[in-house]
């Protein structure tokens, strides 16, 4: 298809359609549908063809169909949705939604399931939604079909061979406005050895999609007159697949096509006393050449050395390199990590690292250091549990870039303070002259220079030299990738102790603490200390926990409450009662902020017969802030029967109440019916 020429094609406000949109407008199904649909129904008649057995003249089995299994699938759905703000609805829609399909599955084989073996899924679906918006009405139809088939050669034999081929079509019309398809077609084999002395896998695969749009100009049914019609796209791609494995567990794995490489090795080797001792590396490069080019490559060493028994040394190297399109950007990470369990009950971990980065914009040297423990314990009544961990980080960040000098010109006429936010100013660089350049003035005489949020405020001194409802000239350097030292703390604390097999008290604690040195202005690091605690309950009958924390920081501050109960009765073996509460509280310190929000549900199961199940559930949701509040009462109902293969479920929900500054109620109804085979 060629794109329509709107100079040439355009008359009377529309276009005139050539031969080739007008074949296309009479009959907009492709060819993809019908190959899908000739596809189905060969495959069905030949599954019911053979679905009993074949026999030869010695009595071999020639063919067999293991499996054979599917479902037909129906599905309807009703929304009614109303919107209201003070009493005024602004917004009244309905939806209905019919879908239905059909699946198979089968599973077989030819002669025997090792020389000839094949698995074929198929699925069809469609389905058909109405929107319905006061008395303005949309319809959108839309098909799914895929299938899936595999052949299988000398399947459990040392070296096999796999067939395969799946397809996805899918288009949209949107009645009036739009048509859409969409195809994917994939087909490719696949050779596997595992023979000792050359294990490996061959992978030959293509792949095409293909999609093609219209859009109509006039929303008339009767209309034919197209507005923009897409180019249909396709892109095809053929790859190869290569995997070896060698006897001492290494790997190499190529994919190649002609526009990329993916290319990933890995090398694993046990030695010392028993093998314990474990020495690995992997390898990966993946490049591909396109408008935005990738070349990207990550290196990792490990080696785990055991001293003793109970004590070994972890060391791992890492490097990350990545040059595509316009980034640049290289990273080496060395951690070497002490590991020793003491006796049963308790491990500990010495660490240290370093990193080096380089990008476009900046380098970065670092360092850190780690300790840690995990300490268990069996108690009469129950056990304890304590993990500490405690990090230090020294890094510097120094930029790739030039120091840049500019000056601007500011005015004190409406007020006696003047913002400069320019980002990465360094503050010993600011000079400060009149608009002649003839007079210098003196800082903290004539001005005070002050950084607020990441900002720097410059304020004219009383009895200074500046003159009031005067301007100055502002001189200053700056970095946009400032330098800067940065000391990072961290440490975490976890308790946990349980008792009397259904209690337990938890007790956590975060901390962040970041030291910056620099010249320049640079970001906002923040510094917090969180303290959670809480309590939990878990029986047969009844769940509950409690836990309340304390947020603290540069930035922010907050408390918070959460509180929720669950019980849970069986009575006779075909009646459950289920019931619900939460409570969450969030306290602002600084903002004068708070969310409240509840919730409550009651659930009752009715089992009467095996194939029959139903459930009715109540539910009641409370949300508010100092300027919004909404309070809304649900009831859900679920039924679900099940009959000779056909299982029909139900699902209800109906709004009971609803208020609050804004309001969506709606009312949801669906149904699926089954039919398995």
């Amino acid at each position: 298809m060629k794109m329509v020429n709107k100079a040439s094609q355009m008359k009377d406000g529309g276009y005139t359609m050539n031969s080739e949109d007008k074949k296309s407008a009479k009959n907009p199904k492709p060819k993809e549908q019908e190959s899908c649909l000739f596809y189905f129904i060969f495959l069905f008649s030949f599954l019911v063809f053979f679905y009993h057995p074949l026999w030869s003249d010695n009595g071999t089995r020639l063919f067999n169909l293991s499996d054979f299994s599917g479902s037909f699938n129906l599905m309807y759905q009703l929304t009614d949705e109303q919107e209201s703000s003070a009493d005024f609805v602004y917004r009244d829609s309905t939806r209905k939604f019919l879908e239905g399909g059909i699946f198979v599955a089968a599973n077989g084989s030819i002669y025997h399931p090792n020389f000839l073996y094949f698995q074929v899924n198929f699925n069809i679906a469609g389905y058909r939604a109405k929107n319905t918006i006061f008395s303005d009405a949309a319809v959108n139809n839309a098909i799914n079909n895929n299938y899936d088939i595999r052949v299988n050669f000398l399947r459990k034999k040392k070296i096999n061979l796999e067939f395969y081929t799946r397809s996805d079509y899918r288009s949209h019309d949107r009645l009036f406005w739009e048509r859409y398809y969409a195809t994917y077609k994939s087909t490719g084999v696949r050779l596997n050895s595992h023979l000792k002395f050359m294990p490996f896998e061959l992978h030959l695969y293509t792949s095409r999609v293909k999609s093609e749009s219209l859009t109509y100009l006039e929303r008339d049914e009767k209309s034919k007159n197209i507005d923009l019609r897409v180019t249909p796209l396709a892109k095809s791609r053929t790859r190869s697949f290569i995997y070896l494995r060698a006897k001492d567990y290494s790997e190499s794995v190529f994919d190649v096509d002609f526009r990329s490489l993916d290319l990933t090795a890995t090398l694993n080797r046990r030695y010392g006393i028993k093998d314990m001792n474990v020495l690995s590396s992997v390898i990966n490069y993946h490049w591909m050449e396109g408008d935005y080019d990738i070349d990207m490559l990550n290196f990792r060493f490990q080696n785990i050395y055991y001293l003793k028994r109970h004590l070994f040394v972890d060391t791992v190297y890492n490097f990350t390199g990545d040059n595509s399109f316009d980034r640049s950007f290289k990273r080496h990470e060395l951690e070497l990590k002490l590991n020793h369990r003491l006796f049963d009950s308790l491990d500990s971990s010495i660490l240290m690292g370093g990193r080096l980065e380089n990008t476009l914009n900046r380098k970065v040297n670092a360092l850190k250091n780690n300790f840690s423990f995990y300490y268990r314990k069996r108690i009469p009544t129950g056990s304890i549990q304590l993990y500490y961990t405690n990090t230090n980080e020294w890094s510097k960040y120094t930029s790739n870039q030039s120091i840049t000098s500019e000056f601007r010109e500011f005015d004190f006429s409406y007020v006696n303070v003047v913002i400069l936010n320019q980002p990465g100013v360094n503050i010993d660089s600011i000079k400060v002259t009149d608009p002649g350049f003839s007079r210098i003035y003196v800082k903290d005489v004539d001005y005070l220079v002050e950084i607020f949020n990441y900002v720097v405020v410059i304020t004219r001194l009383p009895g200074g030299a500046i003159p009031m409802d005067g301007k100055i000239v502002v001189f200053y350097d700056y970095l946009d990738y400032p330098d800067f030292r940065l000391k990072l703390h961290f440490y975490h604390i976890n308790f946990r102790l349980n008792f009397l097999k259904y209690f337990n008290l938890i007790y956590r604690r975060r901390s962040i603490d970041n030291r910056v040195r620099s010249l320049y202005v640079i970001p906002i690091f923040e510094d917090y200390a969180s303290d959670t605690l809480g309590a939990q309950i878990n029986s047969r009958f009844l769940t509950a926990d409690y836990m309340m924390e304390n947020y603290d920081s540069n930035l922010s501050a907050y408390k918070s409450y959460n509180f929720r109960i669950n019980v849970n009765f069986r009575l006779f073996n075909w009646l459950t009662l289920r019931g619900g509460l939460a409570r969450n509280r969030l306290d602002f310190e600084n903002l004068e902020f708070y969310t409240r929000f509840r919730a409550y549900t009651a659930e009752c199961t009715f089992n009467p017969l095996k194939k029959i199940n139903t459930n009715i559930i109540f539910r009641k949701i409370e949300y508010s802030t100092p300027i919004y509040f909404r309070d809304r009462e649900s009831i859900l109902f679920k039924f679900q029967w099940s009959f000779r293969r056909i299982i029909i479920d139900i699902f209800y929900e109906r709004i009971l109440s609803e208020t609050g500054s804004y309001d969506r109620g709606h009312h949801f109804f669906s149904m699926v019916i089954r039919r398995l085979f």
